[in-house]
């Protein structure tokens, strides 16, 4: 081994530091562009808040959507003309407050006429000719509104509606109501939706409706008076149903929290302690999950006026901390025998999370047995079947053993329409004895009065034009969530009370739910992060919840309109070919005057208008500002008589005259063709995209000749060719310098990209593919050539197999030639 010499050993030292500076320069270029990058995402954070701080208001005048030009409730102005960058804001302003003001929303009642899914299907009834009616309606959802507000007070003032009484815990439920349930509808109205505002309220025609359902059913004998054991909230303190119990199933100790404790409480235990027996016979041992309940056992004689057995101690306590008191209490009177684990199921309260104690109390109750069965009928026996549910596989939840009994909370003693027939019947009752009266402070649950929603709304129990017109009703979009707490109830009363059927989520906000008037207007993440904090999420999830908004929405949401949010809430997908294809393609013949296009400008002009019309229409359900807005803007013309709105228009049906095969046919074979040449463009000339360059079609036959020399101004136009020279098969050559790509099996296109064709990668192309067909070919031989084969296949399928392997010939002989063709080119290259 010959040693370093002086001068290697420089040599490797000057390259280690070269090295080393390369190194140290690399890393400096990649702090520089990561910080590049934090700043620029910095700005355009920064950017977004400031074009958004404007649009983060709590509350919205409505006349900040009409046009500063328009009065309210007046057709938009369209003098000025239309924006050449389109904005949301400024293209639906007017137009809803046009649209209620012209009663658009209303139905006809007299008329012979038979969140966003179910606006759309409005609106598209309505534009097919139907008398349609969307009824606006909000959830007061008693115990739910109840616990939001309850959070709210307590996170606020520290105080319970217990503390600051029932007067004014209602209106501080009624402040919340007129704050969140406004919201609702200006979000509704922002999007557009159509229903008929004059049907909203919850009025005295909807408690006289909730008092004569109650009366109709006691009269029935449906709704009587039990004392029952109830799920009881401890918290809400109020009866809860069956179905609103969550339970949990629990394998061994295990500690919850529990509302109103601090400390987690102990579940999943069996408790045992004894009771000494007299005379010192021992003692009997008893074991219990619920110790503390151990103070009410009375199998146990006790003298009653004993006050030192009463244990007085323990008075006052809550159930969970008596639970520690009374094991404590055993233990210093060596009566606690221990503790071992215990598989048990808790239930707790689907609203508070409460833990539910069973309690007997009195209570009235909805005996559903025969409702629930025709309600049943209704929607899963084939023969009686009058319901259909989309998905279907919610038909499966709605077979169930819970709709026995439907609890109403509401303590009547006398059951009557108003306080005089309340007085005489307890005149009645209590004949000749002095008696005094007063309402029930209680309510009914709110399901009830939710299940009363398509009759009382229509103006039930009077015999109404509405009801008549509408009832029953035709769609209903909901949460599977809700079926029984709601859509049963609504069933079962609507064919108790209503005769029939009632059929032919928005939910309440949770905090990681966008409100939509945010996508309309656009909102800033700090923005985002306010009404996290405002709204009535446990201060625990804040955290959870800005993370996710943060990694959602980096820059807060920018203005999208709408029109936007509800395309977007319906389809992610869209076809562009009017725009892409039919516009591009006509654009020869409307740029300029010349002469030899006059016929066929006339005809694009009139195909466009009606491309343009139908499809303003078919739009129209899904985005509906800015489709009037255009439809409004569009030309008439003289064969259509214009309506005042596209909202009653007609919606487009096919016409069975304009259909024609044929002319489809020849446009997908365009279109094909179009494709291929972009295809190659983009493989060979990608630097030169708009450079227009001569291409050929190859055609296997006349008629495939004929359509692409019909339609070769459309394929110079989209394809972006100088020239297009159609050549025959047998009789014209491939040319050379060129790209080729295959249509079909009847046409193959060629590109000129000489200078930029790789000739030896092409023919590792086709060579790759020449073995392809071959495998083909020779699967489908053993196929053919198979014993029994022309005995046992059926002759269709003989026939279709010998079709392709003609073609797979075909397709090889082509290449081969074209094998042959780039093998000469390489050859020249080289």
């Amino acid at each position: 081994m010959v040693p370093d010499t002086e001068e290697d050993r420089k040599k490797k030292k000057e390259e280690k530091a070269r090295l080393k500076e390369e190194k140290k320069q690399k890393a400096a270029e990649k702090a520089e562009k990561t910080k590049l990058k934090e700043q620029q995402v910095s700005n355009a954070s920064k950017k977004s808040a400031k074009k958004n701080a404007k649009r983060e208001a709590d509350d919205e005048n409505p006349e900040d959507f009409v046009d500063p030009e328009t009065p309210l409730g007046e057709k938009k102005r369209l003098s000025t003309q239309m924006a050449k960058q389109y904005s949301p804001t400024a293209v639906e302003k007017s137009w809803y407050a046009w649209w209620e003001e012209l009663g658009f929303f209303q139905a006809d009642a007299g008329s012979s006429k038979p969140p966003f899914v179910i606006d759309t299907i409005i609106r598209w009834r309505r534009m097919s000719g139907y008398n349609v009616l969307w009824v606006p309606g909000m959830d007061h959802a008693g115990i739910a509104t109840q616990v939001v507000v309850e959070k709210k007070l307590k996170r606020e003032r520290s105080l319970t509606r217990h503390d600051i009484g029932r007067e004014e815990f209602v209106n501080e439920v009624w402040k919340w109501k007129n704050k969140y349930g406004g919201t609702i509808l200006r979000q509704l109205r922002r999007m557009g939706a159509f229903l008929d505002w004059s049907l909203l309220y919850m009025d005295e025609k909807r408690s006289k409706a909730v008092t004569e359902a109650f009366c109709r059913l006691y009269e029935q004998g449906l709704i009587y008076r039990d004392l029952r054991l109830v799920n009881w909230d401890c918290v809400l303190r109020t009866a809860i149903s069956d179905i609103e119990v969550v339970y949990k199933d629990i394998k061994e100790r295990t500690l919850l929290e529990v509302p109103g404790y601090k400390e987690p409480v102990e579940f999943g235990v069996l408790t045992s302690f004894a009771y000494p027996l007299e005379g010192e016979l021992g003692e009997i041992v008893v074991a219990t999950t619920r110790v503390e309940t151990m103070l009410g056992d009375t199998a146990i004689a006790i003298h009653p006026d004993d006050k030192s057995k009463g244990g007085a101690e323990f008075f006052g306590m809550k159930r969970f901390e008596a639970r520690k008191a009374v094991i404590e209490a055993l233990q210093k009177k060596k009566l606690y025998r221990g503790a071992q684990n215990n598989e048990m199921q808790l239930g707790r309260c689907s609203r508070s999370n409460d833990v539910v104690e069973p309690l007997i109390k009195p209570q009235w109750y909805v005996n559903c047995s025969s409702m629930a069965k025709q309600a049943l009928d209704a929607a899963i026996d084939d023969q009686n079947k009058k319901l259909e549910f989309i998905p279907k596989q919610y038909n499966a939840e709605w077979k169930s053993d819970e709709m026995k009994e439907l609890g109403a909370y509401n303590d009547h003693w006398i059951v009557a329409r108003d306080e005089e027939q309340a007085l005489a019947e307890a005149k009645k009752k209590y004949c000749g004895k002095k008696f005094e009266m007063s309402q029930d402070p209680d309510v009914l649950d709110t399901w009830f009065s939710s299940g009363l929603f398509p009759l009382s709304v229509l103006g039930w129990p009077d015999d109404t034009d509405d009801l008549k017109a509408f009832y029953p009703t035709s769609v209903l979009e909901t949460g599977h969530d809700i079926l029984f707490f709601w859509v049963a109830r609504m069933v079962m009363l609507g064919i108790t009370l209503g005769g029939d059927v009632p059929f032919r989520k928005m939910a309440k906000c949770l905090g990681n739910v966008i409100d939509p008037l945010d996508v309309i207007n656009g909102i800033s993440l700090e923005g985002l992060h306010k009404k996290v904090e405002e709204g009535n999420l446990d201060p625990n999830e804040f955290a959870t919840a800005k993370a996710g908004q943060k990694k959602d929405f980096p820059n807060g949401i920018a203005e999208c309109g709408a029109d936007a949010l509800r395309f977007a809430l319906v389809s992610y997908t869209a076809q562009y070919q009017f725009c892409d294809v039919f516009i591009e393609a006509i654009k020869p013949y409307l740029a300029g005057d010349n002469p030899a296009f006059s016929s066929e400008r006339k005809c694009a002009q009139d195909a466009l208008w009606v491309c343009l019309e139908n499809g303003l229409r078919l739009l129209h359900p899904f985005m509906p500002f800015v489709t009037e807005e255009l439809w409004q803007r569009l030309p008439g013309v003289k064969s259509h008589t214009k309506k005042e709105s596209i909202m009653i228009c007609e919606y487009p049906s096919p016409i069975e005259s304009w259909t024609n095969e044929k002319v489809e046919i020849e446009m997908d074979l365009v279109e094909s063709t179009v494709r291929s040449l972009r295809s190659l463009r983009a493989q060979h000339l990608a630097k030169q995209k708009n450079e227009r360059l001569p291409a050929f079609a190859f055609c296997q036959n006349k008629e495939v000749a004929e359509i692409i020399k019909s339609c070769e101004l459309e394929i110079l136009t989209l394809a972006t060719l100088s020239s297009l020279k159609v050549l025959l098969s047998g009789v014209d050559v491939a040319p050379a310098g060129c790209a080729f790509e295959n249509v079909n099996e009847n046409l193959k296109v060629y590109l000129k990209v000489q200078g930029n064709l790789n000739a030896e990668a092409e023919l590792e192309k086709i060579r790759n593919k020449l073995d392809e067909i071959q495998k083909q070919q020779e699967k489908l031989n053993k196929i053919m050539n198979a014993s029994g084969y022309q005995q046992k296949v059926p002759s269709h399928i003989q026939e279709d197999n010998a079709n392709k392997l003609a073609k797979l010939l075909q397709e090889f002989d082509f290449l081969k030639k074209e094998e042959e063709r780039l093998e000469s080119e390489a050859d020249r290259q080289h």
